[in-house]
């Protein structure tokens, strides 16, 4: 098989990619991963800012159904979408790159997640100094 393949790139009837355009693909696909990872960070720390700010179940136990009605109309939840696309979106990046295709996606998923918490933990303290 070797050499019919070798044959047919000889004769000219199959062309072989550069280099190049495999390692701009990976890095793409790494440059386009970290950046999802950084904005479902800031969209996870969004909510739990959220979550701080307002204090739900105070607010809940003290303004009753106002409260809740608060709750409800204030909730990020343009955040919380974002959040999920970018879960979805980071996961099938993550599979796709280096020889991640042989994990199983439990590990993937863990990736993601000990990936996310780490981002996000720094967002929130990076946020805080300021």
């Amino acid at each position: 098989m070797k050499k019919d393949i070798l044959k047919q790139i000889k004769d000219g009837k199959v062309k072989m990619k550069p280099k190049w355009q495999f390692q701009m693909i990976d890095k793409g696909q790494r440059v386009a991963w970290g950046s999802a990872m950084v904005l479902m960070a800031a969209s996870v720390a969004m909510i739990i800012m959220f979550v701080k700010e307002y204090e739900p179940l105070s607010l809940i136990s003290e303004y009753g159904e106002v409260g809740k009605e608060l709750l409800i109309e204030d909730f990020p939840y343009i955040w919380l979408t974002l959040g999920m696309l970018l879960m979805g979106m980071s996961t099938w990046l993550i599979s796709k790159i280096g020889d991640n295709y042989r994990k199983t996606n439990k590990q993937i998923w863990g990736i993601t997640l000990l990936t996310l918490t780490v981002v996000t933990i720094a967002e929130i303290f990076i946020w805080s100094l300021f």
